[in-house]
């Protein structure tokens, strides 16, 4: 959507930790293939870290975490240092936070690891074009280069006790590059929430107080409206229980 982006970890970790030369990462969101595709596509960068030119439909299929926009630069100002912060809070100490980053610049990396269509003795089948990004990316995630390359590329099935391993089409591969990069992603998220609830003491099955986020939709007004932007009934039901079961008991107390 014009005008918005998510995954504010990525854009804040640029902005904050770029200059750590054990990250290789380049303080420009639009060198990053996952930070950079709302942008006409006139507008990036030939030659730059994606290595291509693409067409827009190709971009279409291709957007698992990011739109790059450019925001007030007072809005990123100490974001970096205010998550490093929070992290500390709820227990997540320095070398933790260092093993953190290497994750998230390894999906970077992953994400300008560019799938090509290689001329085999199959046929066209998937290829890196550059295994810069690859060893880059493999880096950051403590794998082999060599490993990463084969996760991404081929295929492996057992046929009867023997090994078979099958070259992948090029929008396979991308396809499975995008879900290796979901994938870590993913699990980074847990873990963070992980040691949340390893440092609030929560013990699987303990009877505890718990954190509840009710999550109200509001009102949208867009020059184009649908029918997401009508406030459904479960929205509408929702506000008084929520007056119910929360406030007015807060209330109570007072």
């Amino acid at each position: 959507m014009t005008g918005e982006r998510n995954y504010h970890i990525f854009y804040d970790l640029l902005r904050g930790a770029a200059s750590d030369s054990s990250l290789c990462l380049d303080g420009d969101p639009m060198e990053y293939f996952y930070l950079s595709q709302s942008v006409p596509i006139g507008q990036v960068k030939k030659g730059a870290s994606t290595g291509l030119l693409l067409s827009e439909a190709f971009l279409s299929t291709m957007r698992p975490f990011s739109w790059c926009q450019k925001v007030p630069e007072a809005a990123e100002l100490g974001m970096f240092e205010h998550v490093c912060h929070s992290m500390e809070v709820i227990g997540i100490d320095q070398p933790m936070r260092s093993d953190l980053w290497r994750v998230l610049s390894g999906i970077l990396h992953l994400g300008n690891t560019a799938i090509v269509e290689a001329d085999t003795v199959e046929g066209l089948k998937a290829g890196i074009e550059d295994k810069r990004h690859a060893a880059l990316a493999a880096n950051m995630l403590g794998v082999d280069t060599d490993s990463l390359v084969a996760l991404l590329t081929v295929r492996r099935t057992t046929i009867r006790g023997q090994e078979i391993v099958i070259k992948l089409q090029r929008d396979d591969a991308t396809f499975r590059r995008d879900a290796v990069a979901k994938a870590l992603y993913a699990s980074a998220f847990e873990w963070i929430v992980q040691c949340a609830n390893d440092h609030l003491g929560y013990k699987a099955g303990a009877p505890l107080p718990f954190i509840g986020v009710l999550d109200i939709f509001g009102f949208e007004s867009f020059a184009v409206n649908g029918l997401e932007q009508v406030i459904p009934p479960c929205g509408s039901r929702s506000r008084p229980f929520s007056n119910l079961k929360v406030f007015i008991p807060l209330l109570a107390q007072l």
